[in-house]
């Protein structure tokens, strides 16, 4: 089979993962094997090869990040259900106060999804931004696009949350670096989201209140809860033990006593456990009467039950992956690529496609970073800041966009009390200009690093 004929194949490979996850609704495990499989009668590999291809990926993938999904998530779900996350909110908003209450709810987005599924924290949360729009008479549609593009901004460029994890697992890049980047680049993510929020908040045409009766979160009702922080920490903590690690690496010589002792706690899976025993320690002091807690049926097994869809989705992708590198495609689409300079536009474009179509940005990542990762060198992005660069693009792409297709799109609307007309006019077009905004901040990030 002629070797031009292999882009085609890799086309019609996604429009199959497409039409099967958003239009057929098949579970993305079994979309993305039929991709893997289309590909591969096109790839002009014999049998053996693509099956040692798809399995050694779908392995590394697995060994890479699966210990570190099911860690993460157990960590989340243990501080969802000891009240963390109205800790750390509290916590944030009486800093912030309640003239400053969607940034107060930014901020809390941003560091509650490190942690848990922005989909369950949003329903978490929402009662408390429903309160501080009462209590600041500030527009409901300020306070929810505050909050909910906060946790996508975390949820597509940040590890160690799901998706970045995969697609910095399936490009290979520093974990610590990775981390440290996308931080910086989110800033400017949160401050236009912020802006934006206020502005639609405060047109006539979008603004509203919702009524509501309940206790407010911010009062000292949850005092027995964990405090701000017990509720940090465990998120933190690991963050700060990757991110030193990969800055001694960079400033100090990589040897001597100090040097073994980070590589051990600022390896990814170390650093997250270390996190989970924190949060193992609050759970267990907010609620000593769960003895259930670590079996099958207790919070440690809910957790696991997510942390495995999740894991098997991320190895049949990093098996898909797997194929795409053995394959001669790079050889092809440098090729056809030739004096192209198109660099970061790539992964962005990928993850803008598959994003709009799929509505998922977990597996928008994780196929995205399939796809590029055998042509980064032929993007300019070979080198090991170029692989987050990529990652960072993709994410950005990630971000757009989100509409009617994406379950988090009638979370937002539906918990906010927003109207589904206001929903489908503010939620696509803020995630347009975000996403553009993490491009531009990428670009800026690249032309510094690279």
């Amino acid at each position: 089979m002629p070797l031009a004929i292999m882009p085609v194949g890799l086309v019609i490979s996604i429009a199959v993962l497409v039409f099967a996850a958003a239009f057929k609704k098949i579970h993305p495990f079994f979309a993305l094997i039929a991709a893997a499989i289309i590909f591969s009668l096109f790839s002009g590999m014999n049998p053996d090869q693509v099956f040692t291809a798809f399995f050694d990926g779908l392995g590394d993938t697995v060994a890479s990040v699966g210990l570190i999904i099911a860690i993460g998530t157990i960590t989340g779900m243990l501080l969802q259900n000891c009240g963390g996350a109205e800790a750390m909110a509290r916590a944030i908003l009486k800093r912030t106060g309640t003239r400053n209450a969607d940034l107060g709810m930014a901020l809390t987005g941003y560091f509650v999804s490190l942690a848990v599924f922005c989909d369950a924290a949003y329903v978490i949360l929402a009662p408390l931004a429903r309160k501080l729009s009462a209590l600041s008479q500030t527009s409901m549609a300020t306070m929810a696009l505050s909050l909910s593009f906060a946790m996508l901004t975390t949820n597509q460029l940040i590890p160690p949350t799901a998706g970045p994890m995969a697609a910095a697992g399936v490009l290979g890049v520093d974990m610590g670096m990775a981390i440290m980047l996308s931080m910086l680049v989110s800033i400017p993510v949160i401050a236009m989201s912020c802006f934006l929020a206020r502005r639609f908040g405060r047109d006539s045409r979008y603004e509203y209140f919702v009524d509501e009766d309940t206790l407010s979160l911010l009062s000292d009702e949850n005092a027995s809860g964990p405090s701000a922080t017990e509720a940090f920490l465990p998120i933190l903590l690991p963050l700060a033990l990757m991110m030193t690690k990969t800055f001694y690496g960079m400033l100090m010589p990589t040897e001597g006593v100090v040097w073994e002792g980070l590589t051990i706690l600022g390896q990814p899976a170390v650093a997250l456990l270390i996190g989970l025993l924190l949060a193992v320690r609050t759970y267990r002091r907010v609620k000593p009467e769960d003895k259930q807690v670590a079996t099958y049926d207790g919070v440690f097994g809910d957790a696991l039950k997510t942390a495995g869809q999740i894991t098997l989705i991320v190895a049949v992708g990093g098996g898909f992956g797997g194929l795409l590198k053995a394959s001669p495609l790079q050889d092809v689409m440098t090729s056809l690529l030739a004096g192209f300079n198109i660099g970061l536009l790539a992964p962005f474009i990928i993850g803008v496609v598959l994003r709009t179509a799929i509505g998922s940005a977990s597996i928008t990542l994780l196929t995205g970073a399939s796809m590029i990762g055998p042509m980064l060198g032929v993007l300019g992005l070979g080198s090991p800041e170029g692989a987050i660069i990529a990652m960072l693009a993709l994410g950005a792409g990630a971000s757009m966009i989100v509409h009617g297709n994406d379950n988090y799109f009638w979370m937002v609307s539906s918990c906010s009390g927003m109207k589904t007309e206001t929903a489908f006019k503010l939620i696509p077009k803020t995630s347009v200009i975000l996403s553009l905004t993490a491009l531009a901040a990428t670009w800026l990030l690249k032309l510094v690093l690279i």
